[in-house]
C-alpha cells in the first residue's frame, strides 16, 4: 500500500508544501494532493481521494488543530490518519495534537528519514485498520464467528435452489445479565464457547453465526417440517449431562432456548423473515418448559410482523410527541390527603387511540429503545418539577419508573443532572422494580450512590415478586417500598395474606423505609392497610390514572387547601 498511498499536504506556505512534495517523491510516493487552508483540507478529506494527511499546525482561518478537531467529530479521522507538522518545538502543542487523535507530530523542517519512518508506520496502522474493518463486515469481532449478514447471504444463496431447509436460532437468555455483571467481552467468550460446543454436537449446518448479542444461528439443509430428528438432537445437546449429573455443555447451556423454522421449497418468504420468526420463537420459550426447542408456528410470522411494525411506530412516536404522561395519585392512609403521584406512560396512537403501557412497552424492553423512553419520561418529570416545584408541598413525591439498564448505563444520572433544578430533587422518586434490581444488585447500588447525593429518592417497586426480597432489601438503599397489588387484592378475606402483608410493613419499618400499597380497590383493603401502619396507598378506590389536565386540577385544589 505504501507506494500507492494518496497523501494530502495541508499547509498555507507554498515553499513548505514544495519541500515536502519533493521529499515524498524521493521516497517513492507519486499521488500527492495539496491544500492551502483548513477549509480546503476538510473538503478534500471528506472525499475518498486521501489516505493520509500531513497537516500544518499554523494556518490562517481554520487552524490545523481546528481541522483535526473537525475530522475527529465527523468520524473521518478513523479513516484518514493525520501527521501534524509545526515549526514550533512545543511539548504542549505535541500533546494537544496527539490527544485530538493525530498519529504523530513532526518538527519543520522535516527530516526525510524521520518522515519516511513515521509515514511507513502510519500507513501500516491504516492497513491494519482496513483489514479489521473488512473483517467486521462479515464477522462478529467479539467471537470471530460469521455475523448475521454472512449467514443470511448463504441462506439466500441456498434458497435460490428451491430446496427445503431449517433455520435454527439458539438464544442465551442470561446474556444481558452476564454482560452487565462481567462485561461484554467475557459474555462474548461464553458465546464463542457455546458455538464450539454446538459444532462438537454435530447439529448440522456449515455456517454457525452470531446473529445478535445473545443469539447464535445456523442453517440445516435437506430437512422438512416432518423432521423430528433435528429437534431431538438439539434438545439432547441442551440437556446432555455427565454421569456425575453436571451439564456437559459450556456455561449458560441451562439458560439456552431454541427456535426452529422449517422452510419448504415453495415458501416465498425471505431469509430475514425466517430468522426473525425463529428468534421470536426462541425468546418466548419458558426456561422451565418440558422442551426448550420449539418449532415456530406459522401464526407467529404475522405476530412478529405486527410487533415489528408497532416497534417502528413507537420509535416514531418518541419523535412525534405521541407519548404522554398520566398521573396515578397517591394518598396518605391516615387522612387521605394527597401525598404525590406515580407517572404512567401512555401512547396517543394516531390510529388506535390511547394505549396503556402493557400494549407497547414490552417491545422496548429488549432493545436500545428503552433508554430513549426512559430519557423522555425522566426529562418530562424534571421539567414538570422545575415548573411547579416552588408551589408543591415539601413532602410531595413524584414517582417515575426507570429500567435497570438506564440506571446502570448512567442515563438516569445524566438526565437528572442536566434537567432538574437541584432544589426540587427531593420531590423526585425513582421507581425501580425488584426483579430488575436483583439481576445485578451490586451494579445498581453503585449507580444509586450519586443519585442519593443529589437528593433523589428510590422506591423499590412490585415488592414481593422478585423471589429474593428479604435477602437483598438491606443492600438496596431505598426510602420507599411499594407492595405489589397481588398482596393487597382481597387481603381482608384471607388471614394468611393479611399476616404476610403485616409482616412486610413491619419489615420495612424496621429498616426505616416507608410503605406504599398499590392496587387498592376496596374500602376493606384500605381499612386493613391503615390498621397495619402502611403510610400511603394508590389504586382505583381513590383515583384512576389522570390525564395531565385532570391531575393539574387535583393538584391545584390540594395546594389551595394546604395554603
Amino acid at each position: 500500500m505504501n507506494q500507492n498511498a494518496r497523501i494530502l499536504i495541508a499547509d498555507d506556505d507554498a515553499d513548505s508544501r514544495y519541500v515536502l512534495r519533493q521529499q515524498l517523491r524521493r521516497l517513492g510516493y507519486d499521488t500527492i494532493i495539496e491544500a492551502g487552508d483548513g477549509e480546503e483540507t476538510l473538503r478534500l478529506v471528506n472525499h475518498d481521494i486521501v489516505d493520509v494527511v500531513i497537516l500544518d499546525y499554523m494556518m490562517p482561518g481554520l487552524s490545523g488543530l481546528g481541522v483535526l478537531q473537525a475530522m475527529r467529530e465527523s468520524g473521518v479521522l478513523a479513516r484518514r490518519p493525520v501527521i501534524m507538522t509545526s515549526a514550533h518545538h512545543s511539548m504542549d502543542l505535541m500533546a494537544r495534537s496527539i490527544s485530538l487523535g493525530a498519529e504523530d507530530y513532526l518538527i519543520k523542517p522535516v527530516d526525510r528519514v524521520l518522515l519516511h519512518a513515521r509515514l511507513t508506520s502510519t500507513l501500516e496502522k491504516l492497513r491494519l485498520r482496513r483489514v479489521e474493518s473488512a473483517f467486521a463486515v462479515h464477522f462478529d469481532t467479539d467471537t470471530g464467528l460469521p455475523n448475521r449478514s454472512t449467514l443470511l447471504d448463504k441462506v439466500e444463496l441456498f434458497a435460490s435452489s428451491s430446496q427445503p431447509y431449517a433455520l435454527v436460532v439458539l438464544v442465551m437468555r442470561d446474556h444481558a445479565a452476564r454482560a452487565l455483571g462481567v462485561g461484554e467481552g467475557q459474555a462474548g467468550v461464553v458465546m464463542a464457547r457455546m458455538a464450539d460446543y454446538l459444532r462438537e454436537c454435530a447439529l448440522g449446518g456449515d455456517t454457525l453465526a452470531r446473529v445478535a448479542d445473545d443469539s447464535l444461528a445456523w442453517m440445516v439443509s435437506g430437512v422438512d417440517d416432518n423432521e423430528t430428528g433435528l429437534l431431538d438432537t438439539i434438545e439432547a445437546a441442551l440437556r446432555h449431562r455427565h454421569p456425575d449429573g453436571h451439564l456437559a455443555g459450556p456455561e449458560g447451556t441451562s439458560m439456552a432456548t431454541v427456535g426452529v423454522v422449517f422452510v419448504r421449497s415453495n415458501d416465498t418468504g425471505s431469509s430475514q423473515n425466517a430468522l426473525r420468526l425463529a428468534m421470536n420463537a426462541a425468546v418466548n420459550v419458558p426456561l422451565d418448559a418440558p422442551r426448550r426447542v420449539v418449532i415456530a408456528q406459522p401464526g407467529l410470522r404475522d405476530e412478529t410482523r405486527k410487533a415489528m411494525q408497532l416497534y417502528r411506530q413507537l420509535e416514531r412516536a418518541l419523535h412525534d410527541n405521541e407519548l404522554v404522561l398520566y398521573f396515578q395519585p397517591q394518598y396518605y392512609t391516615a387522612d387521605l390527603s394527597l401525598a404525590g403521584a406515580e407517572t404512567l406512560l401512555r401512547w396517543q396512537h394516531p390510529e388506535r387511540g390511547l394505549l396503556p403501557p402493557g400494549q407497547f412497552l414490552h417491545l422496548a424492553e429488549r432493545g436500545p429503545l428503552v433508554e430513549a423512553i426512559d430519557r423522555y419520561v425522566l426529562a418530562e418529570c424534571c421539567r414538570y418539577l422545575n415548573t411547579h416545584g416552588q408551589r408543591l408541598p415539601d413532602n410531595f413525591a413524584l414517582g417515575v419508573n426507570i429500567s435497570a439498564t438506564s440506571l446502570t448505563s448512567g442515563v438516569v444520572q445524566r438526565v437528572i443532572e442536566r434537567s432538574l433544578d437541584p432544589s426540587y430533587a427531593h420531590h423526585l422518586t425513582l421507581e425501580l422494580t425488584e426483579r430488575a434490581v436483583i439481576e445485578d444488585v451490586a451494579r445498581c447500588v453503585r449507580s444509586l450512590g450519586p443519585l442519593r447525593e443529589l437528593g433523589v429518592r428510590l422506591a423499590l417497586d412490585d415488592f414481593g415478586t422478585g423471589y429474593s426480597s428479604i435477602s437483598h432489601l438491606q443492600q438496596i438503599p431505598c426510602e420507599v417500598l411499594k407492595i405489589d397489588r397481588s398482596f393487597v387484592d382481597r387481603v381482608d378475606r384471607q388471614p394468611q395474606a393479611r399476616r404476610l402483608l403485616h409482616a412486610m410493613v413491619v419489615l420495612a419499618h424496621s429498616l426505616d423505609i416507608e410503605v406504599v400499597a398499590e392496587g387498592v380497590e376496596r374500602e376493606e383493603e384500605l381499612k386493613l392497610l391503615r390498621n397495619s401502619g402502611c403510610e400511603q396507598v394508590q389504586g382505583f378506590l381513590l383515583s384512576h390514572p389522570l390525564a395531565p389536565s385532570q391531575w393539574q386540577t387535583l393538584l391545584d385544589d390540594t395546594v389551595q387547601l394546604t395554603h
